[in-house]
């Protein structure tokens, strides 16, 4: 008599090659998520390259404000994504090239840290621009 948990072998599955990122190819990740979380070795895009001989903020331009627009509009929470992005559509272009390392720092604090200080539960670590935050509310 057959037990209900019997199985019977069928044939093998194909083999199914990996995506490279789960192969390991030596794909390298984005300067983004290498740094994400790391506050400690946080360097904005383009701030002390002048003084190594290499573009400024304001060199980089829009290059530079296309990537702040990219984390403003890809974020853990959707809530969150939505006051960056309402923010951006303001101010994104208007923005002056001082503010945007700024701003990307303030981009860089973790999603629920970030959402907790804009709806106020938290408080606004020490070193991070209070009037930007006013504008992101």
């Amino acid at each position: 008599m057959a037990c209900g948990n019997d199985r019977t072998r069928g044939p093998p599955l194909p083999h199914i090659p990996p995506v490279d990122s789960e192969a390991g190819s030596g794909v390298p990740e984005g300067e983004f998520r290498r740094r994400r979380g790391k506050e400690a070795s946080f360097r904005p895009l383009g701030v002390g390259n002048a003084k190594r001989g290499g573009p400024s903020v304001s060199a980089l331009g829009d290059r530079y404000r296309r990537k702040l627009r990219y984390l403003t509009a890809r974020r853990a929470t959707r809530e969150l994504e939505v006051i960056l992005e309402r923010f951006w559509a303001r101010h994104g272009a208007t923005l002056p090239d001082e503010d945007l390392p700024d701003l990307e720092r303030i981009l860089s604090l973790d999603d629920l840290d970030l959402l907790a200080i804009l709806l106020g539960q938290k408080p606004l670590p020490d070193g991070y621009r209070r009037d930007l935050l006013e504008r992101m509310r």
